[in-house]
């Protein structure tokens, strides 16, 4: 029987992990600033396409202003859409650059290039679509 590879290519993969200095931290706070943005941009796209006229009539009766302008941006619904689907794509690029830049000096990857592409794209990509897009 053959030698498991897996163990041989874990044993071959070194990851150390660089000091953390404040412009890192406040990268790591700003991202999962961002993520939030995500989210809940995502989630007013949501909100708002999922709104029929009766939540609209109950909005109504209890603040008029605001019942007109979903109505105002509800009456062009492709310029709504389109809107929120480009500022969510804005933020998730940030995201992806802040986190990519991060990862790049959070920790050294020089042992394991394809381990770095991994942690940069797969996690990173599995992160933001469990808590900015799911959520």
């Amino acid at each position: 029987m053959a030698p498991d590879p897996l163990p041989i290519f874990l044993n071959s993969v070194t990851v150390e992990i660089n000091d953390l200095t404040i412009g890192l931290v406040i990268g790591i706070i700003f991202v999962f600033f961002l993520i939030f943005l995500s989210a809940l941009v995502s989630g007013s796209e949501v909100s708002f396409f999922s709104l029929s006229s009766k939540n609209l009539e109950d909005l109504s009766a209890i603040d008029k202003k605001k019942e007109d302008q979903i109505r105002n941006l509800l009456s062009n619904p492709n310029k709504l859409l389109a809107t929120i689907l480009i500022t969510n794509n804005f933020i998730n690029v940030a995201i992806i650059i802040l986190s990519s830049y991060l990862t790049e000096n959070i920790f050294d990857f020089s042992s394991s290039k394809f381990f770095q592409f991994i942690v940069q794209v797969i996690v990173i990509t599995f992160i933001l679509v469990l808590l900015g897009e799911i959520t």
